[in-house]
């Protein structure tokens, strides 16, 4: 009986999306061959020291709306480290003043735009034209590319668009709710609005428990980093390679059907290699493999984001006075930060691990804007978290801050991007020993990244165990 060989695939580029997919790959057969550019795993979910803590330096939690990240953390026997955050969930800063943002919302849409929450925020006026949309015809404002902005302010009126999603997309996405395209950032919404007859009732049909705004997430303990950890080791463990500080030269298709590749001066040869990096890289890569694919890359401006961690003896912050943070709309002049995290009200593992200090992160980056220089921190941090909390900070507060800039980190879906994404999945297919994975094509997130890497993984490996078979 003749043993079936392993498939051996390269994975270009180790951040979130790279190392998920590998292990995916792994576990449905192949070998893999990760290789990272920079000298760190991980990508955006990052971990730095400060204060003698280990912190988060990227993102700080997963949606728990769907079942994907806990479903692989299960699998990576790390289940147990789950940790979930305070219900005090999240405020918004506007015009209107802080308040908690409203408990049933999605995207900062109302499920019920008449409550309490949503009219101390918007008024009576504005919450009575939300809730007047459900009179609407299904279909209306429902034009194909059509932005989430324009979207929302044609449903349900402008001021619910200014102090309500736009401060939630801005905050989480890094995004204009006006260029960004409805069907890239909520692909359920349209269908949903169409069988429900209503915007507000399909937002609830995607926020079906009623919960603090901000609450629908999860966390790891000590860190997101026990995520990326714990898959670098398994892929090793199960023989395969991670190479760090390098990178991929030569790739080149062979008459076998897979690939050719060099790595620190080493050759190398894979049945299907994967690029799990940015639009433009990929653009760059797949350009002498697959000419028509590159092409069809849509164009995906990348936001950068400039993260400040503070770490604070400010015992009048042990109040919570923003529940777990707070997200400023952009008419709020007075105050560059577009979301704070008060991180220690948030979690309480990290409110132990920073034994009676605080630590608030504030988030710079709106898209379109220039990030604040470094100079400008901490004074600035401590400024912006002063306004936004409602109590006065300063140096003599000040333990340690530290500052993280992600540069590109996260993707503008623009009108037309789901469609451009079709397009280039077909063309892609012509080559069916190749893919593609990142949040540019995934969709913003851990969780979409997690569903989209387990099933294009599951089925690249399929292909090649098929191709050997003929």
């Amino acid at each position: 009986m003749t043993s079936r060989k392993q498939p051996q695939l390269l994975v270009v580029g180790g951040g979130i999306s790279g190392l998920i997919y590998a292990w995916y790959a792994q576990r449905a057969g192949a070998k893999v061959h990760v290789v990272e550019a920079g000298p760190e795993l991980g990508g955006a979910v990052g971990t730095h020291e400060i204060a003698g803590m280990r912190l988060n330096s990227g993102a700080e939690a997963f949606a728990v709306t769907s079942p994907a990240v806990p479903q692989l953390l299960e699998a990576l026997g790390i289940g147990e480290s789950i940790v979930w955050p305070n219900p005090a969930g999240a405020w918004g800063v506007t015009d209107a003043g802080a308040n908690p943002l409203p408990d049933a919302a999605t995207l900062g849409i109302p499920t019920s735009p008449l409550a309490a929450d949503v009219r101390r925020i918007i008024g009576l006026p504005a919450a009575l034209r939300a809730w007047a949309e459900r009179f609407l015809p299904a279909g209306y404002g429902l034009r194909e590319g059509v932005t989430l902005g324009e979207y929302v302010r044609r449903r349900m009126g402008g001021k619910v668009l200014t102090h309500l999603v736009e401060p939630v997309v801005g905050g989480v996405h890094a995004a204009d709710p006006n260029l960004l395209e409805l069907d890239a950032i909520s692909p359920r919404l349209r269908g949903l609005v169409k069988e429900t007859g209503s915007l507000a009732a399909a937002a609830a049909r995607l926020r079906p428990q009623r919960q603090a705004a901000g609450s629908a997430i999860a966390s790891l303990k000590p860190s997101m980093g026990a995520l990326v950890d714990t898959l670098a080791q398994q892929i090793v463990a199960a023989g395969g390679k991670i190479d760090t500080s390098s990178r991929v030269e030569g790739l080149q298709a062979l008459p076998t059907g897979g690939y050719g590749y060099s790595v620190n001066g080493e050759q190398h040869v894979c049945d299907a290699s994967v690029f799990a990096v940015g639009p433009d890289q990929a653009r760059e890569l797949l350009a002498p493999l697959n000419a028509e694919a590159a092409r069809a890359i849509p164009e995906t401006p990348l936001s950068g984001v400039r993260l400040v961690t503070l770490v604070l003896d400010a015992p009048q912050l042990k109040q919570k006075p923003r529940g777990n943070g707070a997200l400023v709309a952009a008419h709020v002049k007075e105050v560059r930060a577009k979301a704070l995290t008060h991180a220690t009200a948030k979690w309480r593992h990290l409110a132990e691990l920073a034994e009676g200090r605080e630590v608030v992160r504030l988030s710079y980056g709106r898209n379109g804007e220039a990030l604040p220089d470094e100079s400008e921190f901490p004074t600035l941090a401590l400024a912006d978290a002063s306004r936004i909390l409602g109590v006065p900070l300063d140096e003599t507060h000040l333990v340690a801050h530290r500052v993280t800039t992600w540069p590109g980190t996260l993707g503008q879906a623009r009108s037309g991007h789901s469609e451009a994404l079709r397009e280039f999945g077909e063309r892609l297919s012509a080559t069916p020993r190749l893919d593609v994975t990142g949040a540019w094509r995934a969709g913003t997130g851990i969780a979409a990244i997690t569903a989209f890497g387990r099933e294009q993984a599951r089925q690249l490996v399929e292909r090649i165990i098929e191709g050997e078979n003929r």
